[in-house]
C-alpha cells in the first residue's frame, strides 16, 4: 500500500516484538488533506501519526489503533484518551481476510466521521462515558428499569437522587428496584433475607440530566465529585444521601457480622434508538473505607443534632474526595428498558411471565424445564414420584451426587440458580394423583407440559380435562420413538375438546389410514402392528420399560418438540403450517429422513383436527366425542335419503370408534349410512346386517383395531331426540346388526324441531347443530335370541343402501329415460 501511494501512506518507524508473543508496532503518518470538518467534530489535521500494535493474532484479530497526542480525549469511542475504538463489534465487523487494508479504510472512515461529528448518528445509541474497572472483588447486575425515575422529563429539577435496592449474593449485587430518597425515608432499616445466603442491601443513586460532564469516568474522586458538582449535584445532600445508605447498610452488618460495601450509582442519559425515550446509562463507584467512616459518622452526628459538626464533616468529606482515588465495579445491564433479549425474536419469548406446570422430570421434562427457566418463565412447577438412579445419567440431567435423590427435587435445584426471577417449585408426587385431585389449584397455570411418556397420566388428563368445570390452559403432550429418532408433540389449546390422548389417537388412525404414505415410519414406531413382543428394560427386575437413546438424540428431539410446540402456540396465524393452528394438533418431529421415502425430510410435520361435537351420555354420564367426520357422514346420509325416500323418513347406520372407560368418553371416528338389507320408514327404523361385519372388519384391521363398531345412530327427523316407544322396546336389538363386538354400545339419536332440523341439514355450522340424545345399551350377546321390535303397521318401508323403490310407471318412465340418454350421440348427429 505504500509502494503504491507514497504520498498518502509513510512508514515512520518500525518497532519488532521483543519477546515471544508481544506486539509488533507500526509507527504511521496519513495524508487527510482532504477531510471535511464540521463544528461538531474533532480536529483532524492535514497529517495525523497513528501507532498501529499488531499482536500475534493478526490476521485473525484486529491491531489496535493509537495516537500520541490527547486532542480527541473526549471524543466518543477514544478510550483512555488515545485508544481509537474503530470496532463495536470484533467478532462481526473485523474481517481477516482484508488484512491491513481493511484496517486502514476502516480507521479513515473513522476519521472522516469523527471529522463532521458523526460517530454517533440519530439512529444509534449515543456512546456512553467509559468507567475502567479497577481491583474491586464485587459486581453489580441490573435488573430493574429506572423508568419514570429518570430527571430528563423535567430537567428543571436537576439530579434525581434515588436509592437501588439490591440484592447481595456473595460479591454480587442484583439492583431489584429503585426508591426515591422520600420513599427511603419511610424505611425501616430492618435487614430482610431473601435466603439463608441473600440479604437485601441498599445503594446510593444519582441520575444527571445532562452526561456531557464526562465521557470518561476518571479514576480520581475530586475530579468525579467535580464533574458532579458541575453537573447539580449538592455536596451536601449526595453526602447526606450516602449516609442514609450506610446507616441501613449498618443495621443488617450487625446483624449478619459482615460488612457492606457503599456502592455509588452514576447514571447519565444515553440517546434512545430512533425516536424513542432517553435511557439511562448507570456505573457503580465504590466508596473506600474512610468515605464509609465519613458516612458513618455523618449519620451519627445528625441522630445528635449537632449542626456545627455536621459542618465539619461534610468538609472532611469533601476534603477526603479530594485525595481518594475511584474504585469502578464491573457492571452488568440486564434491564429489560436497554436490553435486547436473545430470544426476543423465538416463539419462546412467549415463555416470558408464564406459569408453567410440567410433569415428569426425565429426558423430555429435564431440558424443557431447562428452556422454560431460561426464557424468564414467572413459575416452573415440576412433578416428578421417581428418584434419580445410576442408568439415567446417560441422558438426563442429573449428576452423580443426585443419586438417591427426589428426581423433582434435584431437577429444581439446578434450575434454581439458573435464573433468579423464575420461582421453581418441586412436587415429589404421583403425577395421576396431582391430576385426579379434586384441588384444581395445579390448573392456576398458563400451560401444562405432559412430559412423562405415560399413558396412564395422558388417560387421566383426558379424564379431568372432560369433566372439569374449570377452564384449562394449553395442554402439550410428548413422546419419544423407540430409538429416539422421531418425537411427537400434541398441542391442545384451551377450546380443544381433546387433549394428548385423544390426539395420538387421532394421528394413529390417520397414519394408519389416510396418511399412512407420508408416516409409515410413524405407524411402524409408535404404532406397530403386531405390538413389540419385547421392551428394553435397562435395569434388571421390574425397571420401567423405556427407549433407547443417547443424550444426544434426547436432548435435540426434546428441543426440537418443543420448539414445534412454541411455535403453534406463540408464532402468529400465517406464519406456520395450518394444521398446527387447528385446536387439537400434532407435530412428528424427525432427525434423519426416510430411507423409503426421500421427500419426507427432518424436522416437524404437522396435522390438525377440529373439534368435535361433545354430547353427555345419559346411562354413566360418559362424554361422546363425535368427531367432525362423522357429522358430516351422517349429515350426508340424512340430505341423500330426504332426496330419495322423504324428507320426514328416518335413517341411520353405525358408528365406528372407541369406548375409553379410563378417559371417560366415547369416541367416535366415523359413521356409516343404512345396509341394503335396512327397513326405513317415518316412524321405524330397523338397521340390516348385509355387509355390516365386511365393514366392521375393514375398519378393525385399517386401524389395527383402535377404531372398530361402538354403536348406532338414527334420525328422528323433525321430532325430538329421544327414544320413541319403539326404540325402547328394542334398544339391544337396535345396537346389534353384528355378530361380534364389544357388550355395550352406544345408541345415538338425531332430531330437532322444524326449524332447529331444518337448519342443520341445509348449513352444518356451529351454530347450527341437530338435538342429540345417546346412551350406552348393553348388546344382545353373540347366539342369543334378540328381543322382537313391534313394527308399526301401515307404513311404507324403503330400502337401505342406494337403492330406492319406485312404482312400475316410474320405473318404465325411467328406464325409457335411460335408452334415450345412451342413443344421444347417434341422434345428435341425425339432426
Amino acid at each position: 500500500m505504500v509502494a503504491a501511494r507514497p504520498a498518502a501512506i509513510e512508514i515512520v518507524k518500525v518497532t519488532a516484538p521483543t519477546r515471544r508473543g508481544a506486539a509488533m508496532r507500526i509507527d504511521l503518518s496519513l495524508c487527510l488533506a482532504g477531510v471535511s470538518h464540521a463544528t461538531s467534530g474533532v480536529r483532524v489535521r492535514s497529517r495525523e501519526r497513528f501507532n498501529i500494535e499488531v499482536d500475534a493474532r493478526f490476521p485473525f484479530a484486529p491491531p489496535s489503533v493509537w495516537v500520541s497526542h490527547r486532542r480527541w480525549a473526549g471524543t466518543p469511542h477514544v478510550n483512555w484518551g488515545r485508544y481509537v475504538c474503530l470496532y463495536a463489534a470484533p467478532s462481526v465487523e473485523w474481517q481477516p481476510g482484508d488484512g491491513m487494508r481493511g484496517l486502514l479504510d476502516r480507521l479513515l472512515l473513522w476519521l472522516e466521521k469523527a471529522a463532521i461529528g458523526d460517530l454517533d448518528p440519530d439512529d444509534r445509541p449515543r456512546h456512553p462515558p467509559v468507567a475502567y474497572t479497577g481491583q474491586a472483588d464485587e459486581l453489580m447486575v441490573i435488573r430493574a428499569d429506572l423508568g419514570d425515575h429518570v430527571p430528563w422529563p423535567s430537567p428543571d429539577r436537576g439530579p434525581a437522587y434515588l436509592v437501588a435496592v439490591c440484592e447481595q449474593h456473595g460479591d454480587r449485587f442484583d439492583v431489584i428496584d429503585w426508591e426515591t430518597t422520600d420513599e427511603f425515608a419511610q424505611r425501616t432499616p430492618v435487614p430482610h433475607r431473601r435466603s439463608d445466603e441473600d440479604w437485601v442491601v441498599v445503594g446510593a443513586a444519582v441520575v444527571l440530566v445532562d452526561g456531557e460532564p464526562f465521557v470518561e469516568y476518571p479514576d480520581r474522586a475530586e475530579r468525579l465529585v467535580a464533574g458532579l458538582r458541575g453537573a447539580g449535584v449538592e455536596h451536601e445532600r449526595f453526602m447526606e444521601l450516602i449516609a442514609a445508605v450506610a446507616a441501613t447498610n449498618g443495621v443488617i452488618d450487625t446483624t449478619t457480622g459482615g460488612s457492606t460495601p457503599l456502592i455509588v450509582l452514576v447514571g447519565t442519559p444515553s440517546r434512545g434508538l430512533g425516536h424513542g425515550p432517553r435511557l439511562a446509562h448507570l456505573v457503580a463507584w465504590r466508596l473506600d473505607t474512610f468515605t464509609e467512616k465519613v458516612a458513618e459518622l455523618l449519620t451519627q452526628v445528625n441522630q445528635l443534632d449537632l449542626p456545627d459538626l455536621r459542618a465539619d464533616v461534610l468538609d472532611l468529606g469533601r476534603s477526603w474526595f479530594n485525595l481518594a482515588s475511584t474504585d469502578w465495579l464491573r457492571l452488568f445491564e440486564d434491564r429489560p428498558e436497554v436490553t435486547v433479549r436473545r430470544d426476543h425474536d423465538s416463539p419462546a419469548a412467549w415463555l416470558a411471565g408464564k406459569r408453567i406446570l410440567i410433569l415428569g422430570c426425565g429426558a423430555i421434562g429435564g431440558p424443557v424445564a431447562d428452556a422454560c427457566v431460561r426464557a424468564r418463565a414467572a413459575s416452573v412447577t415440576v412433578v416428578d414420584n421417581g428418584i434419580v438412579t445410576p442408568g439415567i445419567l446417560v441422558r438426563q440431567q442429573y449428576t452423580d451426587d443426585d443419586i438417591g435423590s427426589a428426581k423433582a427435587v434435584a431437577l429444581a435445584a439446578r434450575l434454581d440458580v439458573i435464573s433468579r426471577t423464575t420461582t421453581v417449585r418441586p412436587v415429589v408426587r404421583d403425577a395421576v394423583s396431582l391430576i385426579t385431585d379434586d384441588d384444581p389449584s395445579h390448573l392456576d397455570v398458563d400451560l401444562i407440559i405432559d412430559a412423562t411418556a405415560d399413558i396412564g397420566v395422558r388417560a387421566a388428563i383426558e379424564a379431568a380435562r372432560g369433566r372439569s368445570t374449570t377452564a384449562w390452559p394449553t395442554v402439550v403432550s410428548m413422546l419419544l420413538g423407540h430409538h429416539a429418532r422421531r418425537g411427537l408433540v400434541a398441542v391442545a389449546r384451551p377450546e380443544a375438546t381433546g387433549a394428548g390422548h385423544d390426539i395420538f389417537r387421532r394421528l394413529g388412525l390417520a397414519v394408519t389410514g389416510p396418511q399412512r404414505t407420508a408416516f409409515a415410519d410413524v405407524a411402524e414406531d409408535f404404532y406397530p402392528d403386531p405390538p413389540r413382543a419385547t421392551t428394553f428394560q435397562p435395569e434388571p427386575g421390574c425397571s420401567t420399560p423405556t427407549f433407547v437413546g443417547s443424550a444426544v438424540e434426547v436432548t435435540a428431539l426434546a428441543a426440537a418438540m418443543f420448539s414445534a410446540a412454541l411455535d403453534a402456540i406463540a408464532s402468529p396465524p400465517g406464519t406456520v403450517p395450518d394444521a398446527s393452528q387447528q385446536p387439537m394438533a400434532v407435530a412428528v418431529v424427525r432427525l434423519d429422513t426416510r430411507e423409503d421415502h426421500p421427500s419426507v425430510g427432518r424436522g416437524a410435520a404437522w396435522l390438525g383436527w377440529p373439534n368435535d361435537v361433545l354430547i353427555n351420555e345419559h346411562r354413566d354420564n360418559l362424554q361422546v366425542r363425535i368427531s367432525a367426520t362423522a357429522m358430516a357422514e351422517m349429515r350426508a346420509e340424512t340430505r341423500r335419503g330426504a332426496r330419495v325416500r322423504g324428507d320426514r323418513v328416518e335413517t341411520g347406520g353405525m358408528l365406528i370408534g372407541a369406548l375409553d372407560e379410563a378417559a371417560m368418553c366415547i369416541y367416535v371416528d366415523t359413521a356409516s349410512g343404512p345396509p341394503p338389507d335396512s327397513r326405513l320408514s317415518d316412524l321405524h327404523f330397523e338397521h340390516g346386517t348385509d355387509g355390516a361385519q365386511h365393514l366392521i372388519d375393514h375398519h378393525l384391521k385399517r386401524s389395527r383395531k383402535a377404531s372398530g363398531f361402538i354403536g348406532m345412530w338414527h334420525t328422528h327427523p323433525y321430532g325430538a331426540a329421544e327414544p320413541s316407544p319403539t326404540d325402547r322396546a328394542g334398544m339391544a336389538g337396535l345396537v346389534a346388526p353384528v355378530t361380534d363386538g364389544p357388550t355395550q354400545a352406544l345408541m345415538l339419536i338425531l332430531g330437532g324441531d322444524d326449524t332447529n332440523w331444518t337448519a342443520w341439514r341445509s348449513d352444518a355450522t356451529p351454530l347450527h347443530l341437530p338435538q342429540f340424545y345417546a346412551t350406552l345399551v348393553r348388546r344382545s350377546v353373540s347366539g342369543s335370541t334378540l328381543p322382537a321390535i313391534p313394527a308399526p303397521e301401515g307404513l311404507t318401508y324403503h330400502p337401505g343402501g342406494y337403492r330406492q323403490s319406485l312404482p312400475a310407471a316410474a320405473t318404465t318412465a325411467r328406464r325409457r329415460w335411460w335408452r334415450l340418454w345412451h342413443r344421444r350421440p347417434r341422434l345428435m348427429v341425425e339432426g
